[in-house]
């Protein structure tokens, strides 16, 4: 993967008495005509795959199932999640989405090499990321965009990526939690309009 065809970043609140309460550090990387994403910290372990056949999945990668005690059965599909790709409206893909709640923020480092996403410290907005791929020759012009210039693949698609925050219902703030938890979200099964991951903040009891 060469230098020009991945991208690091991390969410995070950047500014206030909460700074440094993020969404942890992921990685967006393109080979051919797919693309991937994983967080960083599960590089080796899971990852979202994109694929250009419009099969798209998130599974345990087979380096990990070959370790002695992987995280899922060897007995199963190791691709728990598998969603058709969103349709192309006008040449763009709205693709993938990576979000958090305000809840499920916890404290990071983040590594010199990665460009910060800066989130609200709002109880009342869902913050992240949206993975765009749009047809050749077609820019996604956008002042949310985290990268001026998108990554290309080989069929001559381009892929983007924007930061975004949406409303949602309020809630009273709550502690810092114990950690997250990363739910897969998917157009039919939870009617959003693209496939998606949303961590949630997870206490012990």
């Amino acid at each position: 993967m060469s230098q020009k065809q991945h991208w690091r970043f991390a969410l995070r609140i950047v500014d206030g008495p909460n700074a440094g309460l993020g969404a942890g550090s992921w990685r967006l990387w393109v080979h051919r005509d797919e693309v991937y994403i994983s967080a960083a910290n599960q590089i080796n372990t899971i990852k979202v795959s994109l694929h250009d056949s419009d099969k798209w999945r998130v599974a345990y990668t087979a380096e990990h199932m070959a370790q002695e005690q992987p995280l899922w059965s060897r007995k199963a599909d190791r691709a728990p999640w598998k969603f058709d790709a969103p349709p192309f409206v006008d040449g763009v893909q709205e693709a993938f989405v990576v979000a958090a709640v305000r809840a499920a923020l916890t404290p990071n480092d983040v590594d010199e090499r990665e460009t910060v996403v800066a989130i609200e410290d709002r109880w009342d907005r869902v913050s992240g990321v949206r993975i765009i791929i749009s047809e050749p020759n077609i820019a996604v012009a956008a002042r949310e965009l985290v990268f001026p210039a998108p990554l290309t693949l080989k069929n001559g698609r381009l892929v983007w990526l924007s930061s975004f925050q949406e409303p949602v219902d309020a809630i009273e703030p709550e502690p810092v939690p114990a950690g997250s938890l990363v739910r897969v979200l998917t157009p039919k099964t939870n009617g959003v309009s693209c496939p998606g991951y949303l961590l949630v903040g997870v206490n012990l009891a």
